[in-house]
């Protein structure tokens, strides 16, 4: 499980990406928001969908 963030400077949205492998399936999440997206629920989110796909 990788987790990316945009780097600075932000604009009026930021993007966050997190990518996902299990077996040979890749999946990537993806959650913008304008003025930033909270690191602790993007985290909780892939970790979860990690879960699913496991």
């Amino acid at each position: 499980m990788d987790v990316f963030a945009e780097a600075p400077p932000v604009g009026d949205e930021e993007v966050r990406v997190g990518c996902i492998q299990s077996g040979d399936v890749q999946a990537a999440v993806f959650q913008s928001r304008k003025g930033g997206v909270a690191t602790v629920p993007f985290h909780q989110t892939v970790v979860l969908q990690s879960r699913l796909l496991g």
